[in-house]
């Protein structure tokens, strides 16, 4: 026989104490029941799987009396454990379970079990750290994709989530007006500067962001969908600090399975603010379509529609449109590749500063060596303008090359907060010289959802 776990404390007390009780209660047909050993507890399992719980703790109440040198402990807890979950008793069966994993870290199978009761009792924080666990123990595919799979309906039916992100973001940025090739114009005095957001931003920032997502449940497909959200860029030169405060209101709508369309409807509001002072104010609308084709594949649709108000130059203000598609292919179970494309039309009150945007992306994601996860997302932007203003001696044409690298380790926690590494380099090209930049960023970031 397996060694008992009888000398080692909370786990045999409890079995003990818990068997005691049933033996007392025991009904009349259960006195009849002799069997012991391997026997007696096949014949438990089979009593609890017909429901018949109280003949089943008689008889595992006549196993936990068997001298701990002869017969382990473990099997009895476990079936106890489901036995008063089934009765009622969530926070005893919970307990049992507990000390099972005190004692074997590594038994997923009772792993698996604990986090399915507390999430059937609605402990979801607990059920998502146990499925988390199992994930990283690497059981088996199966095994893997169940926790996935609970972890998604955990995540699905959380009503209030709460997420706070802090980095420390050290970047460059150099363009013609700010060296000593700065662009002149006649009978214009001093360098001309736009405010294109390409201004120099040198030394360490620091970046904070806090938001709440509230998605209160209608019906079995209807949730709502509330959100806010603010950030703040705090750089080294206060001229540069910038904040978004944001808000959105909507609903969310989920057709019936796991591969069903999702679909999302928002109203946005947006307020900016750039070196503490009033920036812009954007109000609009969103929507987004998610489908799920297979297990490989994932598209989605995306679209907005925004009215931005400037707070310095009013010659800028007007609608934005927006619209893009994109896909997601798991190539493997450790590699998945992205695409995305997207147009975006702006109209001003100004027709110089109108202007239509192409943008093409992708997204490779790799699951690396020692639980590293690394992300590469290049991206090419192509924006043309309808027509130049005064300064300008021809038509204004922008193309934006950025490309990102994300590195993560998914097992590294500090605190309940999850760290990566963030290079982002953003070369824009425009045959406007003073519009033409390169910027360098490494971001050094901590995130957490509560």
């Amino acid at each position: 026989m397996r060694a008992s776990l009888c000398h080692k404390g909370g786990l045999a007390a409890a079995v003990s104490a818990i068997a005691l009780t049933a033996s007392l209660q025991a009904p009349a047909y259960a006195q009849r029941v002799v069997t012991t050993g391997e026997g007696a507890l096949a014949l438990a399992a089979e009593l609890v799987e017909r429901g018949a719980y109280d003949d089943a703790e008689h008889i595992l109440q006549t196993l936990a009396e068997t001298p701990a040198e002869e017969f382990d402990q473990r099997p009895i807890a476990k079936l106890l454990a489901k036995i008063r979950f089934e009765k009622g008793d969530v926070d005893e069966a919970v307990g049992l379970f507990e000390a099972l994993l005190e004692h074997d870290p590594s038994d997923w199978r009772t792993r698996y079990d604990l986090a399915m009761i507390l999430m059937t009792d609605r402990r979801d924080r607990a059920a998502e750290a146990h499925f988390r666990t199992l994930i990283k123990q690497k059981v088996s595919q199966e095994v893997t994709q169940h926790a996935r799979r609970h972890l998604q309906i955990i995540d699905e039916r959380r009503v209030v989530r709460l997420s706070f992100r802090a980095s420390a973001a050290p970047s460059t940025n150099v363009n013609a007006a700010t060296t000593d090739e700065t662009y002149r114009v006649p009978l214009v005095p001093g360098p001309l500067v736009l405010d294109d957001r390409a201004r120099q931003q040198s030394g360490l920032g620091l970046n904070y962001s806090l938001g709440t997502t509230v998605s209160p449940r209608f019906s079995e497909r209807l949730r709502g969908h509330f959100v806010v959200e603010g950030s703040v860029a705090d750089y080294a030169n206060a001229d540069f600090d910038q904040g978004t405060g944001r808000l959105e209101a909507g609903f969310r709508r989920s057709n019936s399975g796991p591969r069903g369309l999702r679909t999302l409807v928002a109203g946005t509001f947006d307020q900016q603010y750039f070196g503490a002072a009033p920036y812009a104010t954007r109000t609009g609308i969103r929507t987004d379509l998610q489908k799920p084709i297979g297990r490989r594949y994932l598209l989605g649709m995306d679209a907005s529609y925004e009215d931005v108000a400037y707070d310095i130059d009013s010659s800028r203000n007007g609608p934005v449109y927006q619209m893009g598609v994109r896909a997601v292919m798991a190539m493997s179970r450790a590699l998945r590749f992205g695409l995305n494309l997207g147009i975006a039309r702006e109209e001003t009150e100004a027709s110089s500063f109108s202007n239509t945007q192409y943008r093409l992306g992708t997204s490779i994601v790799s699951q690396g060596p020692r639980k590293t996860q690394v992300g590469f997302y290049p991206s090419v932007i192509f924006r043309q303008f309808d027509e130049r203003n005064q300064f300008q001696f021809e038509l204004r044409e922008d193309w934006t090359v950025d490309v990102a690298a994300r590195l993560a380790k998914t097992d590294w926690v500090i605190n309940g907060f999850y760290p990566s590494l963030i290079y982002r380099y953003t070369d824009n090209k425009s045959t406007d010289p003073i519009n033409s930049y390169a910027r360098h960023a490494m971001d050094v970031s901590f995130d957490r959802q509560f």
